[in-house]
């Protein structure tokens, strides 16, 4: 499982009275409080006020009000995302997880002191302030994960099935019943790679497979692809390899590797 990460904003804040009101926003916010009082209010959780040398975690689906009163303290802006796109802390609406570790406490306020030549070890840190946070829903996140690729395997199993010339997202999703745009979501959470993206990089596979591998005509191997006629064949690979199949042969004939070129439209 994988996930992306981006920091985007950090601080060490001093603010002596005031409250702001936050909807629901885009990116998750890590509260480090050093001194003063720091009150949150969530709707339907009532409030919780944030104890110094503890970290807080006020996802990116929340919505709340903070009141800071002679308030210092350390803030973190950063968004978490699967391959969908998805925050995995969306279930928190209605949550302000804390984690009392005061060694990595510490750790991410050195980091932070330590400026541009701590940036690696505040990264480091700052995940793995969010991986305690993300420990409790790691396994429901492996279970939606594996009903993913158990409602895919018949799409695994028709690629393999298919002359690599006639796949198309189209036919995939037509094929488990769903629209293009299902499919291509949960291939990508799965897999990790857009739908196009690999069903393009599976043809061109078998095509320089077939290229290299046996001395038949140009035709013979198109046909053999599965693509509705030779002319088809050469444009779309010297398309997405900026060779045609016959340059292909003469410069790489002892199966070098060549990089795609073009770009999905």
């Amino acid at each position: 499982m994988t996930l992306l990460f981006r920091f985007l904003l950090n601080g060490l804040a001093e603010i002596e009275e005031k409250s702001y009101v936050h909807v629901r926003g885009v990116y998750c916010r890590l509260f480090l409080p050093l001194s003063g009082e720091i009150e949150v209010e969530v709707p339907c959780l009532g409030s919780l006020r944030m104890q110094p040398g503890r970290i807080y975690l006020l996802s990116d689906g929340l919505h709340f009000r903070v009141t800071y009163r002679q308030a210092r303290f350390y803030f973190f802006h950063l968004t978490v995302r699967d391959f969908m796109d998805d925050s995995p802390f969306e279930k928190l609406t209605g949550q302000v997880p804390e984690c009392n570790d005061p060694a990595l406490f510490s750790v991410l306020a050195q980091a932070y002191e330590g400026g541009a030549e701590s940036r690696t070890a505040l990264q480091g840190a700052l995940v793995t302030a969010i991986g305690y946070f993300l420990a409790p829903h790691l396994e429901r996140m492996s279970l939606q994960l594996e009903r993913r690729r158990h409602n895919l395997a018949p799409v695994q199993q028709l690629i393999l099935q298919t002359p690599p010339g006639k796949l198309s997202v189209k036919l995939l999703a037509e094929t488990i019943g769903v629209s293009r745009s299902t499919v291509s979501r949960e291939f990508k959470a799965c897999y990790g790679i857009p739908l196009k993206r690999y069903l393009l990089e599976f043809q061109l596979k078998r095509a320089r497979e077939l290229l290299l591998g046996v001395g038949a005509p140009v035709a013979t191997v198109a046909e053999a692809l599965g693509f509705e006629s030779a002319h088809y064949f050469f444009r779309f690979f010297k398309k997405y390899t900026g060779m045609t199949p016959g340059e292909f042969r003469k410069n790489f004939t002892h199966g070098e590797d060549c990089e795609f070129i073009g770009k999905l439209k």
